[in-house]
């Protein structure tokens, strides 16, 4: 699931976390790895930039139905009592609902800049609160081509791979 933070910078040169989310766009593409998009991301997005301009024929768009608001509403729960003071309420509750989205769909991997996303999302995955939370991928950080091995598993060859 790619949140409105990662295609804001794949579509913004300007960012500096555009090389990464390029890279993984480009990536995902070559390893046809399915880019989910919801619904809730394309809102966020289009408030500043034509959806359209991304290409929609990659992605595959995930309607945010009341299903998904369900869990949405119980994720919010356990985000919010996992949040620090900085972070931004509306800014958890548009994360839950998408992550929400990630555990009812089966979704693996969420990729966002949002660092403080991520960090809640490892909480919770660490807490065992929640199962069928996706890994949080951090274009913040660099890219990493351990993100495409067979259970995130980093091998000998992986380490000397991702120094060079």
């Amino acid at each position: 699931m790619l949140d409105s933070s990662f295609l804001i910078s794949l579509s913004t040169d300007e960012r500096p976390e555009h090389l990464v989310a390029k890279r993984y766009y480009m990536a995902f593409i070559e390893r046809g790895v399915p880019m989910f998009l919801s619904t809730i991301a394309v809102c966020e997005y289009e408030v500043r930039q034509r959806v359209d301009d991304l290409g929609l024929e990659n992605f595959l768009i995930l309607p945010f139905n009341i299903d998904d608001a369900i869990q949405g509403a119980s994720l919010f729960g356990r985000m919010h009592a996992a949040r620090t003071e900085s972070d931004d309420r509306v800014a958890v509750k548009d994360d839950a609902k998408l992550l929400g989205q990630c555990v009812l769909a089966g979704i693996s991997h969420f990729a966002t800049s949002d660092t403080k996303c991520v960090n809640r999302l490892n909480s919770l995955r660490k807490s065992g609160a929640v199962t069928g939370l996706p890994l949080g991928i951090n274009i913040r950080d660099a890219f990493s081509t351990l993100w495409f091995n067979e259970n995130n598993q980093v091998g000998f060859f992986d380490l000397d791979e991702e120094q060079n």
